[in-house]
């Protein structure tokens, strides 16, 4: 009963640590502080992860618009693109990659190399088409589409 009697009474006064039988029992503030913090992950953890996803989307209209601005300056070529290129770089390696063609990232390589869609870049693009036709057609195997 006495031992009983001196834990409440540590407990009361706020004590750091209470020696009960060789045993260190902690302030009553740890349980609070334990389910408080785990409370305050589970409810933060989706805005967290949005908020992550914002940013990437943010940096990859980012470095876009650099490219599109380079160009656009009379550079030769893309700056570093290979973070646009690379995908998502929260896929599980396990995976296989499926790999996406995406617009944007064409439309500047097709401008960087061919320049602006002019009449003549136009014709050049379907001049270069009817050459491979031509070549897949004389050869023995079917293009690489119909394979």
């Amino acid at each position: 009963m006495k031992k009983t009697r001196e834990f409440l009474t540590a407990l009361h006064s706020r004590a750091t640590f209470l020696t009960l039988r060789g045993t260190h029992v902690a302030n009553k503030k740890w349980l609070w502080i334990a389910p408080s913090l785990a409370i305050a992950v589970a409810l933060g953890a989706p805005r967290i992860a949005n908020a992550y996803k914002v940013w990437q989307i943010t940096e990859r209209r980012a470095a876009i618009d650099r490219a599109r601005a380079a160009l656009a300056a009379g550079a030769d070529g893309l700056p570093e693109m290979s973070a646009l290129l690379a995908g998502d770089p929260d896929a599980d390696p396990a995976k296989p990659e499926i790999e996406a063609d995406d617009a944007e990232v064409r439309r500047l390589v097709m401008e960087a190399e061919v320049g602006l869609r002019t009449p003549e870049s136009q014709k050049m693009l379907l001049d270069i088409a009817a050459a491979e036709r031509a070549k897949w057609r004389t050869s023995t195997q079917p293009p690489p589409a119909a394979r």
